[in-house]
């Protein structure tokens, strides 16, 4: 028998209520209060875990050591780039080019020839004007060949620059009239100088050998007119010019 925890009347064996009062049976009671106990039971737990799964999330997003900075690439990545406006189309025949582009340099190949070396050069003045109290070079060569340098040349002087005159006040003068090669650089320690003597008129020499025995290297040729003369009102004038630098390589 067991008894009724409301009336505390005796209960048969098998029933679920007391007949007295209605209440259950204490067995069903305890079966009752056992389920309760264990559905709270269980939802403590999950809500447990929830609440650590929770918390590790926090954690794992804001509180460990870089999150934030990986969190903020993220945003920047999924940003797009604003778009800029598009270069027109080249027209036809116009190849595009680009900035970034670098040019890659092309190897030259192993058995290409050296570069030629320049063994003659020349000066010319076609449009000089010949008076007959000036002094120009109209055409000047020069080439280097064998270790030897040959030159020709077409150099004009003046009738006037070789009259004789004499100054007022009959101070001796004695004029002159000539032209200057000088070379210099290669094996040369000291410049080469040639100095000739002009004469009225056009003055040339064709290949004239001017060096020998020249070594390797670049030479460097200059040309320079002197001329010091008596003018027909006795007043002593002078002539200095010169050619640019040639240079030819032996």
């Amino acid at each position: 028998m067991i008894q009724c925890l409301a009336c505390k009347k005796a209960i048969p064996e098998g029933l679920v209520r007391c007949p007295t009062c209605g209440a259950l049976s204490p067995s069903i009671r305890r079966g009752a209060s056992q389920v309760d106990r264990t559905v709270f039971h269980q939802k403590l737990l999950l809500g447990v875990v929830f609440g650590l799964l929770f918390i590790g999330w926090l954690w794992f997003f804001f509180l460990a050591p870089g999150s934030g900075n990986e969190v903020v690439e993220t945003k920047q990545a999924s940003v797009k780039p604003a778009q800029t406006p598009r270069e027109p189309a080249p027209e036809p025949g116009e190849t595009e080019s680009s900035d970034t582009t670098e040019a890659v340099p092309v190897a030259a190949p192993e058995d290409s020839p050296p570069p030629e070396k320049r063994i003659s050069d020349a000066y010319q003045n076609p449009q000089a004007e010949l008076h007959s109290d000036t002094a120009e070079v109209i055409r000047f060569h020069v080439r280097i060949s064998q270790n030897m340098l040959h030159g020709t040349w077409q150099i004009y002087f003046g009738e006037k620059l070789f009259l004789s005159q004499r100054s007022p006040d009959e101070i001796t003068f004695t004029p002159f009239r000539n032209y200057s090669v000088a070379i210099r650089g290669g094996t040369l320690q000291v410049p080469l100088i040639k100095d000739f003597f002009a004469r009225p008129g056009m003055n040339s020499e064709d290949n004239f050998l001017l060096a020998s025995e020249l070594g390797a290297g670049v030479y460097e040729i200059e040309v320079y007119i002197h001329a010091s003369y008596v003018d027909e009102e006795g007043q002593v004038q002078l002539i200095r010019t010169s050619i640019p630098t040639l240079k030819v390589e032996n």
